[in-house]
């Protein structure tokens, strides 16, 4: 649940820090998944605005929605938050205020040569069906991303490190969301790694290996890589989830894959009940144990999270119809005699 500390301490920021110092709010000292919470409620707030015809009052929310999703190592501006921002406006149906939102930052020359930025304009686009500006920004994006590839491997200095490991880790996710071209995204993931081994860049090369490996040593690396983000970070719902998943897609019986998969992402369940990825995963390794009516709850709780993904639906009229195939449980024997039944529970 979101803190009460956390909303009131975001709030006094907004108001003191930009009047004190002129700069934006520091949102890092809100916990990660608290700053996902806040930020949702101001783009759905921001939303609300804009159908009310209200656009000053919407951009002005907006804004807080951007500082919350902002997130760069280096400390130089990041276009992330705006990434994020843009990405939520594109699900509540609003692509056109995603490319007037994105549009600035694609004549910014500190951010504009980022593959992830000019994809995301590109989908933005394509929901608001203008072909023409799609197909500029796929061009853009992919030409971008195939520029930061081709300088992989290259001698790079201890100040420049953090900035190209988060060029890398922005090209990885472009070649795995949006051009499915997974050889490239690990390709990417692992040069974000060289660059910054640090447990989350660790944790995302892992998850990457878990999903897109193809060889018993991935999936061994997948392991070994998310369970040393855990054990940096045991209380982090994103590095739980990644190992977890990890654990379930090696899947060695000798090693009990499988009950480690589901002890780590209830934990990560737990800790982040609102995650979508979390429950979708945690349903599926259910399914696979034959835990039926638990991956009937969980896929339940993701497609009430994303009503608006098929997949997710898909999922739950499966179980649905798996749970309801199964044979009633015989009636336990009654301590009160045979043939009578048992009173009911209180």
């Amino acid at each position: 649940m979101l803190s009460l500390f956390y909303v009131r301490l975001f709030c006094a920021l907004c108001i003191v820090a930009p009047a004190l110092t002129g700069c934006a709010p520091n949102a890092s000292l809100i916990p990660k998944s608290d700053r996902a919470i806040l930020a949702t409620r101001a783009v759905e707030d921001a939303v609300s605005a804009y159908n009310r015809g209200d656009t000053q009052a919407g951009d002005t929310v907006l804004s807080r929605a951007v500082t919350l999703l902002t997130d760069s190592a280096t400390g130089a501006f990041s276009d992330t938050g705006y990434i994020a921002v843009a990405e939520r406006l594109n699900e509540q149906g609003r692509p056109q205020d995603a490319l007037r939102l994105l549009d600035p930052l694609t004549k910014d020359r500190r951010v504009s040569s980022n593959p992830l930025l000019w994809a995301t304009v590109a989908r933005s686009a394509k929901l608001a069906s203008d072909t023409r500006r799609e197909n500029d920004a796929n061009t853009r994006a992919r030409e971008a991303a195939n520029a930061i590839v081709a300088g992989f491997d290259g001698i790079v200095g201890q100040k420049e490190k953090l900035a190209a490991a988060e060029r890398a880790g922005n090209t990885a996710r472009y070649f795995d969301e949006y051009a499915a071209d997974y050889p490239k995204a690990l390709q990417a993931f692992r040069e974000a790694y060289r660059l910054s081994p640090d447990p989350a860049t660790g944790s995302r090369l892992g998850y990457a290996l878990a999903n897109r490996g193809s060889s018993p040593a991935d999936f061994a690396d997948a392991v070994r890589l998310t369970r040393d983000a855990v054990e940096k970070r045991p209380d982090e719902p994103v590095f739980l989830d990644a190992f977890g998943w990890a654990l379930f897609k090696r899947g060695d019986a000798k090693l009990n894959d499988l009950a480690g998969a589901r002890r780590r992402l209830r934990e990560a369940a737990d800790l982040a009940p609102d995650s979508f990825a979390i429950h979708t995963h945690l349903a599926t390794v259910y399914e696979a144990t034959n835990e039926l009516p638990d991956a009937l709850r969980e896929s339940r709780i993701a497609a009430q999270l994303a009503p608006e993904n098929g997949a997710a639906k898909e999922k739950h009229d499966r179980l649905k119809a798996l749970v309801a195939s199964l044979p009633s449980p015989a009636p336990s024997p009654s301590p009160t005699g045979a043939g009578q039944s048992r009173p009911p529970e209180p």
